[in-house]
């Protein structure tokens, strides 16, 4: 539906009006008036959220622009503000770490930093380690390397990675994180 007012030419036109629940949109253009109906287009809802979308973001940037002039202005957003890009970078670059492919060295060096615990081992005896050894291991805690030790116990020797899915803490997600550390010789 197109309703189109012209007052250019002065007459009042034969098309009845939108009714007034209809979401309408006025169009200026020179000395013409036109009244559009969004109806086909989207519903009230929609022209709505689009509408509040779009004045939130006039406002935040009304007051950014603001905040620039005047750093008085709402003191409380300073708290707000965005993170250190160099803390973004550092945890990244642990995350990465923990994930990444065992060490080439083949050193069993203990260190108080987890990240270079996992860069020195180079693939760990899961048949022969000792519970300290299994705490190295990236996801292995106290609690976690105890049941490993008790489930070997019990079974004699590993002879497949996916024995250690029948320990209650390793799950898939786990198994493939350590994957990369674990040797059966």
């Amino acid at each position: 539906m197109y309703v189109a007012v012209s007052i250019w030419s002065g007459q009042i036109p034969k098309t009845p009006l939108p009714k007034k629940n209809d979401c309408c949109a006025l169009a200026v253009s020179g000395r013409n008036f036109n009244l559009i109906d969004w109806g086909d287009l989207m519903t009230r809802q929609e022209f709505g959220a689009i509408l509040f979308v779009g004045f939130s973001l006039l406002a935040g940037a009304v007051i950014i622009l603001i905040r620039q002039v005047n750093t008085g202005f709402l003191p409380d957003l300073a708290r707000f503000e965005s993170p250190d890009s160099s803390a973004i970078y550092s945890i990244q670059e642990t995350e990465a770490s923990h994930d990444s492919p065992p060490g080439l060295t083949s050193s069993a060096g203990i260190s108080d930093d987890p990240v270079k615990r996992v860069k020195s081992i180079s693939s760990l005896s899961i048949n022969s380690s000792s519970l300290k050894d299994l705490q190295d291991l990236p996801g292995i805690g106290p609690e976690l390397a105890h049941r490993i030790v008790s489930y070997r116990q019990q079974i004699g020797t590993f002879k497949s990675i996916e024995q250690l899915l029948d320990i209650k803490g390793i799950g898939p997600v786990k198994l493939v994180r350590l994957k990369p550390y674990i040797s059966f010789h």
